[in-house]
């Protein structure tokens, strides 16, 4: 009984611990969220969250899908790679500090389910009350930047429509497996211990002052609705007949814009719903990735950084941004990165901090 009772003792007490090195990420969701429910409770609009929408996919994926696969090839790998020391692998495996931080990366994972609840909230009420007033200006910069011609005009004659489902495939589907997979890595893995606290104090500042701020202050739209807010059908007609002719599933960039369209018109809140150009969420969180990718395997970056570029022209090609949208999100992500470098994050700083 006494050998048990330690042993609960030090993964409990291992627990607490994990809990005490992620307390400024949570003071940072918890503010944020409760400034935004106070601010809706006074507008009586709090039927306008959309908290049980992300409740329902975190749920699966993070607290289910990525904890299976973490486990199974954390069991891979012990199998696979060791032969004589498997047993000494496996209570590694299951040690305290482990079982702590897999269990403390769930909590974590749960409260970025509920940052992102927030978030979304938030992102619906933007235009409201004002419209969107800087498409044109946004246009008109991407238009001198880009020697007189709308950079769409560029990578529609360089790719036609021939790469379109691939497009669609990457920048809906993999890239929202590639942001899952690096967010359960840093909030599971004990050798994101690193890391951890210095990309999540990132990720969290990049969607609110990306998303948030910014989106706010120079609130746009985006190519494919550019007629519909500023009155000049013509300018994007041609990408948008583009997307028409091209719409060969539910799933198509087509289907998916007239959703958001019409969720905004009729102010239904939902999963992924709000509309704002400026600057690129998408652009800027890819760009965080792959700031910590070079970090971590300094060899491969070069792979990363290209995925910037991938996303970049394809958030142009399918016409959710204007090019100046992304170029803006990789200068405020990189600022945002080389600021919280200068913050002492390390472990074992922190480790001293909490102590």
């Amino acid at each position: 009984m006494g050998i048990n009772r330690i042993n609960k003792d030090l993964y409990l007490n291992s627990f607490l611990k994990e809990m005490r090195y992620d307390l400024l990420i949570y003071l940072l969701i918890g503010i944020y969220t409760l400034l935004t429910i106070i601010y809706f409770s006074i507008n009586n609009n709090l039927s306008a969250m959309v908290y049980l929408n992300y409740t329902r996919a975190f749920a699966v994926i993070c607290l289910i899908l990525c904890p299976m696969v973490a486990g199974l090839v954390g069991t891979i790998r012990i199998i696979h790679r060791l032969n004589s020391r498997r047993r000494l692998a496996f209570r590694y495996m299951f040690s305290p500090k482990n079982l702590s931080r897999f269990f403390g990366g769930l909590v974590l994972l749960t409260a970025v389910m509920v940052f992102m609840g927030t978030f979304t909230s938030i992102k619906g009420l933007l235009p409201y009350g004002q419209g969107f007033l800087y498409d044109q200006w946004l246009a008109d910069i991407d238009h001198l930047l880009h020697f007189g011609v709308d950079p769409w005009q560029h990578i529609h004659t360089l790719f036609g429509p021939n790469v379109i489902e691939l497009v669609e495939l990457n920048y809906g589907v993999v890239w929202s497996a590639l942001w899952v997979i690096a967010m359960c890595w840093f909030a599971i893995s004990p050798g994101a211990e690193k890391y951890r606290l210095r990309y999540f104090v990132c990720y969290i500042l990049t969607w609110i002052i990306l998303g948030n701020v910014l989106a706010k202050m120079f609130i746009s739209a985006g190519p494919a609705y550019y007629g519909l807010v500023t009155g000049d059908d013509l300018r994007f007609a041609d990408q948008l007949i583009f997307f028409a002719e091209n719409n060969k599933s539910a799933s198509s960039v087509f289907h998916i814009q007239a959703y958001l369209w019409n969720a905004y018109i009729t102010g239904t809140p939902g999963l992924g719903t709000g509309i704002s150009a400026f600057p690129s969420v998408h652009v800027g969180l890819t760009t965080l990735n792959a700031l910590f990718f070079q970090e971590i395997f300094p060899r491969w970056a070069f792979v990363a950084f290209a995925y910037v570029g991938i996303i970049l022209l394809s958030s142009v090609y399918l016409g959710w941004h204007y090019a100046i949208d992304g170029y803006v999100a990789i200068v405020v992500v990189y600022a945002i990165y080389l600021l919280m470098c200068k913050v002492p994050f390390t472990s074992k700083g922190h480790r001293d901090l909490v102590k």
